[in-house]
């Protein structure tokens, strides 16, 4: 017994010794690799830093991998921000199993801390136009890069998007998913909450400071640039409301078909929508009274469309005190219907 034991023990410790010891080996190939497929495949220039760390233990039996102070910026200097994409740490879950059989790189889950996504569009050029047409030769097989994820965790993000008058901030935003994903599409859980929203059109902030959640399903069809979302509960500034409908990137055009809808709601949660009333306080209101709130935004977007938009609201028999204020405003019978049928903003 003792023979075969000491044989196996051996065996053991090698074969563990192995799984540990292997990855930091191939540490200056795998940055080689991913540095030269990207920037192979891109207008502009990926750049992070070498000394990214390996660890066997964290996502056992894949591999994990931390990249500190990645930057993807693209060739053009003639935008306000300086990167398209900036990311203080980047987690991935390699498959490590199929890297030693096949030198393959499978990603199985991805972690981002404290991204910045800076989206702009002059007249003639948009910043998140970073891919080539043709492949350059001198890269690596683009086979031997898969997606295969099974989690996305995104902690403390920032987006930005400028585009004319149109300015959309977006910060303190976390995310998680569970799902499928694919190089083809994403069918994931999600959930997602932004502290701080703001619109911005023509200098008039339309939206400002709003706190957005969501929560339900997503589906990403990236052969045909279709985003959409099947069953959603979003949540703006405690208001609850479903969401449905998808977004289609449509060559030059953004193609929008989204409804949302809350009714029997809390008539506090339709005040938060006035942002002076969204503070700290603003549970404290008494109110009373039948609520309720729709909104959609269907049809065209670009340099010379806009989509058509409504947003209905509605109080019967409302009633409100703030507790700072003597007085209550009672009987209040609301009914507004903003809208515009050809999308004029």
């Amino acid at each position: 017994m003792r023979n075969i034991i000491l044989p196996v023990a051996i065996i053991l410790v090698l074969l563990v010794s192995s799984f540990i010891f292997i990855p930091y080996l191939f540490k200056d190939k795998i940055i080689s690799a991913i540095k030269v497929e990207a920037n192979g495949q891109l207008k502009g220039q990926l750049d992070f830093d070498d000394d990214i760390g390996i660890n066997i233990f964290k996502t056992f039996p894949n591999l994990n991998i931390t990249v500190n102070d990645l930057v993807l910026r693209h060739e053009d200097s003639c935008f306000t921000s300086d990167a398209l994409l900036a990311i203080k740490s980047t987690n991935l879950s390699i498959d490590l199993m199929e890297f030693y059989r096949n030198q393959n790189y499978i990603f199985r889950s991805l972690e981002l801390n404290n991204p910045i996504l800076s989206l702009e569009a002059t007249d003639t050029l948009n910043n998140w136009d970073i891919f080539r047409e043709k492949q350059d030769s001198s890269t690596t097989d683009a086979s031997s890069f898969v997606l295969s994820l099974e989690d996305i965790r995104v902690i403390d993000g920032k987006f930005s998007y400028l585009e004319g008058p149109t300015e959309v901030f977006v910060s303190n935003i976390d995310h998680s998913s569970t799902g499928v994903y694919s190089e083809a599409g994403f069918n994931m859980e999600a959930k997602t909450k932004a502290k701080r929203v703001q619109v911005i059109y023509d200098d008039i902030a339309y939206l400002d400071n709003w706190e957005i959640q969501q929560l339900g399903q997503i589906d990403l069809n990236l052969t045909d640039d279709i985003y959409s979302f099947p069953s959603n509960e979003l949540i703006i500034n405690g208001l609850h409301t479903d969401l449905n409908g998808d977004i289609t990137l449509d060559e030059e055009d953004i193609l929008f078909d989204l409804k949302a809808a809350a009714s029997n709601s809390n008539l506090n949660e339709i005040l938060t929508l006035i942002p002076a009333i969204y503070t700290s306080e603003y549970e404290d209101i008494i109110s009373r009274g039948n609520s309720s709130f729709t909104t959609s935004f269907i049809g065209k977007y670009n340099e010379l469309s806009f989509p058509a938009y409504s947003l209905r609201a509605k109080i019967d028999n409302g009633y409100f005190k703030y507790p700072d204020l003597p007085l209550a405003m009672e009987d209040m019978n609301v009914s507004i219907n903003i809208f515009s049928k050809d999308g004029t903003a």
